[in-house]
């Protein structure tokens, strides 16, 4: 039971990922995404894609953001767990 407990996630304090995505997004997105933070960037042969950086309560609302730009047929090329909220950093 212990192992069962230990594998849920908090749902105390949001979580923050970064999402890429293959070329560019508009911000004027962000509203679409719930105020996620975007920015682009250009990969090693100067290709564009977008970073969304996205605070998250849940799995399920991360599942939520990647199915809407899947609905746009954004290519995703990468999904990074930055940190949870409530997390201390030493």
């Amino acid at each position: 039971m212990d192992s069962e407990a230990s594998n849920k996630t908090d749902t105390s304090f949001p979580t923050t990922y970064q999402i890429t995505i293959k070329g560019l997004l508009s911000e004027h997105w962000a509203d679409w995404f719930n105020g996620t933070l975007i920015s682009f960037a250009n990969d090693s042969t100067g290709k564009p894609h977008t970073i969304l950086t996205c605070q998250v309560r849940d799995q399920a609302e991360l599942y939520g953001i990647l199915n809407r730009l899947n609905n746009l047929n954004m290519a995703l090329l990468e999904v990074t767990y930055i940190s949870d909220k409530g997390e201390d950093h030493v």
